[in-house]
């Protein structure tokens, strides 16, 4: 029997729930069933797990079609958002199925997560639907001095994996990193770059010496544990040049004037 025929049927029905979070290389999967279930295009099993959905809505507006899940706290797929919101977006695929007839279901639902509220022992997961990424706003290009193109972006062309430092943590203190390998460059060469550790990613505010300043401190990380540590730019002609060779790929203005002849005389 196929989903379309047990879905109609008023006694071979089994409706089962099952949710699929993905984050970068990392995935978690879980069902509303009181045992784990097989769904076929998952390698992974779906692990019993207590999750309550809330009503979906369906209309005209924006902001329809979205989710909210109520989660036990200690979820593993949300333990980024404790401390800092994760470097990468939290997907959720919602699939419907029904228990004697799993090679066919279907997916009514699939977003990232955009909201996590923590609510004593439980967390509630707001989810918006793909289709929300059709109306965002895309930044136009400045007539600035800077670079245009985020370090790192096709735009830029800087092969990230080029600069990328290990380092060995030799000591964590909240947003504090000390590691050697950070000496083995110049002051600031970090500074507005950032620091990553499994799904984490952290911002870099300061470098000086052996010790890395963060914006925000990692869930987890503990000395004798390994991290990635990439450079920042400051979008200049000269750090473009020096630092990275990229100088041809450089899509700012740097002469532009000083002086606004509009709003006051060139002279």
């Amino acid at each position: 029997m196929g989903y379309d025929f047990t879905e109609r049927s008023r006694s071979d029905a089994q409706p089962v729930d099952c949710y699929h979070f993905r984050l970068g290389n990392s995935s978690w999967s879980y069902t509303s069933a009181e045992e784990p279930m097989t769904i076929t295009g998952y390698s992974d099993p779906f692990e019993p797990a207590t999750i309550l959905t809330e009503r979906r809505e369906h209309s005209a507006e924006d902001h329809a079609g979205g989710i909210v899940l109520t989660v036990p706290r200690t979820f593993p797929c949300i333990a980024d958002f404790v401390v800092y919101a994760p470097a990468g977006r939290l997907w959720l695929t919602l699939i419907q199925a029904h228990r004697d007839s799993l090679d066919e279901y279907k997916t009514p639902f699939r977003g990232p997560v955009v909201g996590v509220e923590w609510q004593d022992s439980a967390a509630k997961l707001t989810c918006q639907p793909i289709t929300m990424d059709l109306g965002r706003m895309i930044p136009r290009l400045g007539y600035t001095r800077q670079c245009n193109w985020p370090l790192y972006s096709t735009g830029c062309g800087v092969y990230k994996p080029t600069y990328a430092q290990s380092a060995d943590i030799l000591t964590v203190s909240g947003e504090v990193l000390t590691a050697a390998e950070f000496a083995s460059h110049e002051d600031g060469y970090f500074n507005a770059g950032f620091v990553e550790w499994n799904s984490q990613r952290r911002f870099v505010v300061r470098h000086v010496g052996e010790v890395i300043y963060l914006m925000s401190p990692f869930s987890g990380l503990e000395p004798g544990l390994t991290v990635t540590a990439y450079p920042g730019c400051d979008l200049t002609e000269t750090m473009c040049a020096q630092r990275f060779g990229n100088l041809w790929r450089h899509f700012g203005l740097a002469r532009v004037p000083y002086r606004n002849p509009h709003t006051r005389r060139a002279f």
